[in-house]
């Protein structure tokens, strides 16, 4: 009795593990040649490839490329089992799936470019070709998968044949069949000395054109990053017939190299790559104090300094470090002092809110030097820069500059203090008065000379979603009389009111972009739901429902595309096992 045969589950690092049926009483590959063990045979062979496939889906969740390799393998195995199937299923023996070509392969029909990880006819045809050299390819195996063994036999081939030797399919095309390369195989199967190369044929990227057989330097980017150069960006393709061989990435003509940025401090510049030594102060005291104590060793790094922003001194010395002075008074270093904007307070505002603590710091005061006042008074009045005293009296003026027809006394406002408050109209504010020369005219304190225009405006501030623009006037000078209406009587408007929606502030004249809905579902953009709208002194252009500051997409909830024609692909392959099973059945 012949035995049983036995499954091999055999891995190749070419293309994919190959599934065989060996009989125990041949030699691998063989089959037996009684009917009887050739049925137990084609039913063994049949069960454990379904058995495979079946548990196909297991691994898929883990491994979508590898999946794609098993089916390769498994549809290469259908076609043979389909082929021997349509043979009437008698006793001959089942032809093995991978099987060396011979001398009389047709050429290989190449009109893509071929890498490692793809699959098809076109890649049987090009390992039947390859396999008709041992020494290139001396697996021969004919799969129809692009595996790590085909890549090392175009290597070969490519070495041999003086196209590329050394590099990366992705650099140079070496390892991947390319139009260089297609062309060699087209030439040594027709039997041709070389490559047959049209002159008329250029090739045109990066605003360079390179006649046809010709090499160029391209790149894959247009600026190196920092501290790489732009060799290593860089690759040689050669122009083949119009199209250029090797990766499609490396596409710009040009490249720099990008310069580090040095860093600044206290006015002075800092090289990239180079270190200083940096000092918490300028100048310690005598007292058991050394610049050292405070030193701390800074490094610049394209345009950053490493350390502490507390080290900002380039140079320290030790010394007795300089008062500050400010309104007659002295403050020594290292301590503070409280100093006002104005020496009396006011009705609204009382000293504290004129006051600012500053401290010296060798002979320099922190803060603002608006705060000059070593003293406030409590009760005086404030006004135009004049201060009042309580219990004083001072005259203020209606406007600046009056019609020279007029009389600055009509303008005139005696006012008086009194613990802070001044009495009179508030609208008399200003200290001083002048007419204006014969003939000009004067308004809101603008003087505007005969025959001028100025504009002028019906209100101080626009109203809302309305700008400045929309209430102004231009008024002329004729004799002393302005023209126009008399209510465009303000002299300036401000647009300052912004607009909030959402969390998002938009200043006045500034635009936001704003969405319809806060998420979208996978497979969609949030740009569909997108509208840009203008802020126009707090009034928002635009539709009201386009309402949120921020969108965001959702995240898928089912199989990617390629996933799911991939499940797709393998539930069709186990119907047509079990309907093979199924004839099998019947014959037997």
């Amino acid at each position: 009795m012949p035995q049983e045969p036995s499954i091999s589950m055999r891995g190749r690092a070419d293309d994919k593990d190959e599934l065989r049926v060996i009989p125990s009483n041949t030699q691998e590959g063989g089959f037996l040649d009684s009917p009887s063990c050739y049925t137990f045979q084609m039913h063994t062979w049949i069960a454990v490839f379904v058995a495979f496939f079946l548990m196909t889906p297991v691994a898929y969740a883990q491994s979508t490329p590898n999946l794609q390799a098993e089916l390769n393998a498994l549809l290469a195995q259908l076609a043979a089992l389909q082929a021997q199937l349509q043979g009437g299923g008698g006793g001959a023996p089942l032809a093995p799936v991978s099987t060396a070509p011979s001398s009389a392969s047709q050429c290989p029909s190449l009109s893509r470019t071929l890498r490692q990880g793809m699959s098809g006819p076109d890649v049987s045809a090009l390992q039947a070709f390859l396999a008709l050299d041992k020494a290139i390819y001396q697996d021969g195996s004919v799969t129809g998968f692009f595996g790590p063994l085909t890549q090392m036999a175009i290597q070969r081939f490519q070495a041999k044949h003086g196209i590329v030797n050394g590099g990366s399919p992705d650099s140079n095309g070496y390892g991947a069949v390319g139009p260089a390369t297609r062309a060699t195989i087209l030439a040594l199967c027709s039997r041709t000395s070389a490559p047959q190369i049209n002159p008329s044929l250029t090739c045109t990227l990066g605003g360079v054109t390179v006649a046809s057989g010709a090499t160029q330097t391209f790149y894959s980017t247009t600026q190196a990053p920092l501290n790489s150069t732009c060799a290593a960006f860089s690759a040689v393709r050669q122009c083949v017939n119009g199209s250029f061989s090797g990766n499609a990435a490396f596409q710009y003509r040009s490249c720099v190299e990008s310069e580090a940025a040095s860093c600044v401090a206290e006015g002075e510049r800092v090289a990239h790559g180079t270190s200083f030594t940096f000092f918490s102060k300028r100048r310690v005291t005598t007292s058991g104090e050394s610049c050292s104590q405070f030193a701390q060793t800074r490094s610049c790094s394209n345009g950053v300094l490493s350390g502490s922003n507390e080290f900002r001194y380039l140079s320290c010395k030790v010394d007795i470090s300089d008062s500050c002075s400010a309104g007659g008074v002295t403050v020594p270093h290292g301590q503070s002092r409280t100093f006002y904007r104005y020496d009396a307070a006011t009705s609204t505002n009382s000293c504290a809110s004129y006051a600012q603590t500053r401290t010296c710091d060798d002979g320099v005061l922190s803060g603002s030097s608006d705060f000059n006042k070593p003293s406030c008074s409590i009760g005086g009045c404030m006004l135009d820069g004049v201060t009042v005293p309580s219990g004083s009296s001072t005259t203020f003026y209606l406007a600046q500059n009056v019609p020279a027809t007029e009389q600055c006394a009509s303008y005139a406002q005696t006012r008086s203090c009194s613990s802070g408050v001044l009495s009179g109209n508030a609208s008399y504010m200003y200290r001083t008065c002048a007419p204006v020369a014969g003939g000009s005219c004067a308004l809101d304190n603008i003087v505007v000379a005969p025959g001028a225009s100025a504009m002028f405006y019906s209100a101080s501030a626009a109203p809302a979603g309305a700008s400045c623009a929309s209430i102004r006037q231009a008024r002329t000078c004729t004799n002393g009389t302005f023209s126009g209406t008399a209510t465009f009587n303000r002299s300036s408007c401000t647009d300052t009111a912004s607009c909030a929606l959402d969390g998002v502030t938009v200043a006045h004249g500034n635009s936001a972009t704003f969405y319809s809905e806060r998420t979208v579902a996978f497979g969609t953009t949030c740009s569909s739901k997108a509208q840009t709208r203008a802020c126009t002194n707090g009034k928002l252009s635009g539709t009201a429902t386009f309402q949120y500051g921020a969108c965001s997409v959702n995240p898928p909830t089912s199989l990617a595309p390629s996933d799911s024609q991939l499940a797709t692909a393998l539930s069709a392959l186990e119907a047509i096992l079990k309907d093979a099973l199924v004839q099998l059945d019947s014959w037997f």
